[in-house]
């Protein structure tokens, strides 16, 4: 069953990161290796149950070149920064194919064979052990250092467990874990793959241990029920044990790979998963916001007004020199930080609109006359394409005016030579789903690639004296409405964002 586990879990491992396409030094060096786990175990498993020569080979193959790979991995992992190079794994190879040689021509008897591989195959781990060493000791990035302590930890666990089964003696079969030692290293190994920053590697190893932690309680679960019941038919030890890790092992690989699956024949299902993505996100930014958002701005307003009268007493004090027009910059910067702090603590607020079923076609109009009433730059014009036959969206009027205006001024500031802005409505439906869309379009200068990737992160501005929250509160206004904004632009050609609702 161990046996099994293992080769299952190192053929998911390589299935998975050449599915996600990584072209990373360790990632090339770690799929060939877990397919060399793979075609060991399973060679073994079959040779019991189909014996024939072919077998053997497929398994002398996989174990001999475990050594190499093993520390061509180690040395895509340290860098150069040991002793380890490129020699070691060219000599590994020598070796390993000097042994599949004297195998093919059956100079020595399996077990002499045998007894070869795993000498070569242990010199390996501990040459790559000791090298995994010397790299955390070292100078390297305390990141990577701690990555790989993880790793050398499970490392010494497995080596220690297989050293351990290999010594012939009598002993409870749950007690024979090297399997399952190997399967976890390789598992660990793949989450710094999949997870190359610290944070992110060590909340997927909280989440495994949770898991792991649950399975083991209904593992106790059920041998108290079994027990009570009489235990005469109760599943052995190890068969439990391994089923156990089978599950957390495989749970967010085979979701991550199912969901790769759907993306790649169902598109639409990348916008639903980023969707609930999104809605984790928010909801933890939204507490963190709330609980330091009024402290924070109570902290800098105290001192901003403190700043602004004394800047003010000063300037009346002075005449027109220099020392004015200095004060005044320090008045007017003031004020602009108090906007800054203000916009936050909007963005941070929990939503508590006062939703009423209105017609989006009102509000559009409301803010098409704020805008004409505002200096536009010389040659710009402003239109509508409303569609009267809207149905009524339950929307806060006041918020909706607040993001309609704020992307109106946007695409006024994108058109400093003029153009055309355009407010348009329309009738939408996605399946049986009506909604109504609110289509805001420019023809101004376009919004470039890297921007528009971040254009709705909080402060992320690429105006000299923009603060970066208008549009995140946009964003977030439409989607505690329940609605969506996307953006469609062309640099050089104008910008289109779409609310639907």
């Amino acid at each position: 069953m161990e046996r099994l586990i293992v080769s299952l879990a190192s053929l998911s491992f390589a299935a998975l990161l050449l599915f996600e396409g990584k072209k990373d030094q360790p990632v090339l060096v770690f799929i060939p290796l877990c397919l060399a786990v793979f075609l060991h175990k399973a060679s073994l498993i079959l040779a019991r149950l189909f014996p024939a020569s072919p077998w053997e080979i497929a398994w002398a193959v996989g174990i001999l070149a475990l050594p190499p790979l093993l520390v061509s991995l180690t040395l895509s992992f340290v860098k150069g920064k040991t002793f380890l190079s490129r020699r070691e794994v060219l000599l590994f190879a020598g070796v390993s194919l000097f042994l599949l040689l004297l195998f093919l021509g059956s100079v020595f008897p399996r077990s002499v064979f045998s007894l070869l591989c795993m000498g070569a195959l242990g010199l390996a781990a501990i040459i790559a052990m000791t090298a995994l060493f010397l790299f955390i000791r070292g100078d390297a990035p305390r990141m990577e250092r701690h990555k790989m302590g993880y790793v050398l930890a499970a490392a010494v666990v497995a080596f220690f467990l297989t050293v351990v089964d290999a010594i012939p003696r009598e002993m409870p079969e749950f007690l024979h874990l090297s399997d399952l030692a190997q399967a976890i290293l390789l598992y660990l190994i793949y989450l710094s793959l999949r997870h190359p920053k610290l944070p992110a590697l060590n909340e997927a190893i909280l989440r495994v241990l949770y898991s792991f932690g649950l399975m083991v309680f209904i593992m106790a679960v059920y041998y108290g029920i079994s027990f009570l019941a009489g235990g005469s038919s109760m599943l052995p030890l190890p068969a439990v044990f391994a089923f156990a890790w089978l599950v957390v092992v495989f749970m967010n690989p085979v979701r991550g790979f199912l969901r790769g699956l759907l993306r790649k024949f169902f598109p639409a299902a990348k916008k639903i998963f980023q969707s609930f993505r999104m809605e984790d996100i928010e909801r933890e930014r939204s507490l963190l916001l709330e609980e330091m958002a009024t402290g924070l701005a109570h902290e800098i307003r105290n001192p901003l007004g403190s700043i602004k009268g004394a800047a003010e007493y000063l300037r009346l004090e002075e005449g027109d020199g220099e020392n004015r027009k200095l004060l005044g910059v320090i008045v007017e910067e003031t004020d602009r930080l108090n906007t800054v702090v203000s916009q936050f603590l909007n963005y941070a607020r929990p939503f508590s609109g006062n939703l009423e079923k209105k017609d989006l076609n009102i509000f559009v109009d409301k803010v098409v006359s704020l805008l004409k009433t505002m200096p536009l730059p010389k040659g710009t014009a402003i239109r509508t394409e409303l569609d009267l036959g809207i149905p009524p969206v339950r929307v806060d009027g006041e918020q909706m005016i607040q993001v309609l205006l704020n992307l109106g001024l946007n695409a006024v500031e994108a058109m400093p030579r003029g153009g055309v802005l355009t407010f348009s409505t329309r009738k939408s439906r996605s399946g049986k789903k009506e909604s109504v869309e609110v289509v805001i379009r420019d023809t101004g200068e376009g919004i470039s690639r890297d921007a528009l990737a971040n254009i709705f992160k909080p402060f992320f501005t690429t105006k000299k004296k923009g603060t970066g929250l208008g549009l995140s509160i946009c964003e977030r206004i439409v989607r505690n409405h329940g609605g969506e904004i996307s953006v469609e632009t062309e640099p050089g050609a104008g910008t289109a964002f779409r609310i639907r609702l």
